[in-house]
Order: C-alpha cells, then sequence, then structure tokens
C-alpha cells in the first residue's frame, strides 16, 4: 500500500479541499461542502473527542464520515444542542461532500490508496443518504402564483419616506425589485448568476446579457421586452441619480460599466460606487412579495427557474434548446422538466388514440 504523503491535520486538509474545489466549482456549491464539512468536524470533536486541528488526517476512521451522516439523518442531541431530523436534500448534499473530500484526501496521498473499509464507507454513505427524488413536479409554482408576485412587485408601496435621499432610494428599490421579478420569471437564471452581473455584460441590440454559471462556464441570457424595459427603467433612473449628484466636467464620461446590475440602495451602498445585490436578498424579497399577496406558496427564486424549464419544454419540445438556455451540463438534467407537463401528454396521447 502507497504511503501518505505528509502529516497534515484533519482541519487543514478540510481547507485545502475547499481551496481547491473553489477553484473549478461555484461558490454556492463550495459554500454548501463547507457548511457540511464544518459540521463534521464540529460532530466529530464533540462526539468522537477528535481534535480536528491537531489530529492527523491519516488517522481519520473511515467510521466517522457514515456515523455522522446517520445522526443528521435521524437527529438526535449534540451537547446541549437538539437537531432535528435533516431532509432528503441536506443529507444528500452532505453524504457528497464528505464523498469527495474522502476521495480527494486519497487522491492528494493524505490518506491510504482505497482499501477495502474506504470503499464500505463509500457505499454506506450512499445507502444512507439514498437517491434523491428527481421528481420535481412540487418544485413548479403554478402560473397564478407568478402572475400574482409580478404584479405584486409592480403596486406602489405606502409610507412616508424621512428624507429625500430615503424617498430616492426607495424608488431605486421599487425599480430594481421590478427588474429582478421581470428578469426571474423569463430569463430561467440562477440568482447567484443575476447578482453576479454587472452592467458591462448586457448586449443592449440583442436584448440579454452573459452570465457565468457553474464552474465558470458562461451562457446567455435572454430578456424579454417587459423585462427589458423594467432594467433600462432601473438603469437609467440610477444614472439620473448619479448626474444630479455630479458637478462640471465631473459628469462627462462617467464609466458605469463596471457596477453591478443588481445593486443595494441603502445607506452601506452609495450610487456612485454602488455594491451588489446578494442572493440572500432575493430570497427576501420574494419572499416579501408572497406575504404582501397574501399567496399561499413556498415559493423562492429558484423556483422561477424550475418554472421557465417547464414553460419552454411545454411550448417547444426542444430538450437541446432548453438545456442550453438553463445552462445544464447533461441533456439528463434537463429531461426531468418533460415530466412536469400531464396536460400536455394527456392531449397528445388523445390526438392519436382518438
Amino acid at each position: 500500500m502507497e504511503e501518505t504523503k505528509e502529516a497534515v491535520t484533519i482541519r487543514e486538509a478540510v481547507e485545502r479541499f475547499l481551496e481547491d474545489i473553489g477553484r473549478a466549482h461555484s461558490p454556492a456549491t463550495r459554500k454548501t461542502y463547507r457548511v457540511a464539512l464544518y459540521a463534521f468536524l464540529h460532530f466529530i470533536e464533540l462526539e468522537a473527542g477528535v481534535k480536528a486541528a491537531e489530529t492527523s488526517i491519516s488517522q481519520l476512521s473511515p467510521e466517522l464520515p457514515v456515523i455522522f451522516l446517520r445522526f443528521k439523518a435521524d437527529g438526535g442531541k449534540l451537547g446541549n444542542q437538539a437537531f432535528p431530523k435533516a431532509s432528503r436534500a441536506t443529507l444528500s448534499t452532505t453524504g457528497a461532500g464528505l464523498s469527495r473530500f474522502v476521495k480527494w484526501c486519497i487522491i492528494e496521498r493524505l490518506l491510504p490508496l482505497p482499501g477495502s473499509e474506504f470503499e464500505r464507507m463509500q457505499l454506506r454513505l450512499k445507502e444512507i443518504k439514498g437517491k434523491l427524488s428527481r421528481n420535481i413536479i412540487s418544485k413548479v409554482p403554478p402560473d397564478e402564483v407568478i402572475s400574482a408576485l409580478l404584479a405584486e412587485v409592480k403596486k406602489p408601496r405606502p409610507g412616508i419616506p424621512r428624507t429625500e435621499r430615503d424617498k430616492r432610494n426607495g424608488e431605486l428599490i421599487r425599480l430594481r425589485d421590478i427588474a429582478l421579478i421581470e428578469a426571474l420569471h423569463c430569463s430561467g437564471a440562477r440568482v447567484s448568476e443575476l447578482t453576479g452581473l454587472s452592467r458591462s455584460d448586457l448586449d443592449y441590440t440583442n436584448h440579454r446579457a452573459t452570465a457565468k454559471g457553474k464552474g465558470d462556464k458562461e451562457r446567455w441570457l435572454y430578456f424579454n421586452s417587459s423585462a427589458w424595459a423594467a432594467l433600462e427603467e432601473y438603469l437609467a433612473a440610477r444614472n439620473r441619480v448619479v448626474t444630479s449628484e455630479e458637478k462640471g466636467s465631473s459628469r462627462r464620461g462617467r464609466d458605469y460599466s463596471g457596477q453591478p446590475l443588481f445593486a443595494r440602495h441603502d445607506r452601506g451602498s452609495s450610487v456612485e460606487r454602488p455594491k451588489a445585490l446578494s442572493s440572500r436578498s432575493v430570497q427576501q424579497l420574494v419572499l416579501a412579495l408572497v406575504e404582501r399577496a397574501e399567496l399561499d406558496s413556498n415559493i423562492t427564486p429558484h423556483k422561477f427557474r424550475h418554472w421557465v424549464a417547464t414553460r419552454l419544454l411545454a411550448e417547444t419540445g426542444d430538450l437541446a434548446a432548453t438545456q442550453d438556455l438553463l445552462g445544464h451540463a447533461s441533456p439528463t438534467t434537463t429531461r426531468i422538466y418533460a415530466q412536469v407537463s400531464e396536460k400536455a401528454k394527456q392531449t397528445l396521447h388523445r390526438q392519436v388514440f382518438k
């Protein structure tokens, strides 16, 4: 059996793994694995007395990842804190993170080459986390929910601004939120793709934007006429504010290209040098709209993407084009949306078998 390369602690190995996957994967993937692995480190310290910052990774027992995933699946107490049973989705991502971490340690020769114990560990993790269902029907919001959110975001919000600055920021937020919901409604974009856009990414001729998706792969996001009009109105309002606050020659040659497309408009972000809106803020916006519209729905920003995918497939039947528009690496991922349109399948069946 090949010897391990060097003495590295378990915590150091986790940090190196996260650094490596950060080079080839999206920030969201890295965050998911970081949460899972930090929880694992916390667990082994409290439950098994293993000091991750002092114990060599070569001493990692194949039993520990399995015990941890079972704990996540069953729930229980850790120290003085009670933990509920983890969802199937959480078990899937946690199990995947543990498996990839161990595999990386083996590749980096921080753990011995795969032997029966580690192979068995991988199989046991796979059994515990199970296979995440690909039935996505329940995740696709009804058309009426999407329409209600579009209508709600365009309604004026009551309230008396305290200052002229608050009034200005309130109007920018209103226009930004309309543009955001319109963009989610037609582009099929991931939230991180929209919040990662800068103004230089816009193609004004073709009403689209170039975005970086998973694995830093670039693709076009397309906007319909109402989304593009909302974007232009929002950006024009931002430009007017900057222009009104500038004097003399500084007005000439203003370059907006490096600014985030969707910006924060609060006291921690200036209009001249705005900070990008976070994905969390978009989630909070959708939740607020659901409450204001008094909808009985658990819709999230990502479910707009599911809705767009099903509409594209239902209207065109073009799996390859839908795959490209959504930025899926595999047609298998896109194919799961084809199961949703039961009405379309029923209509097609009746056309053939009258």
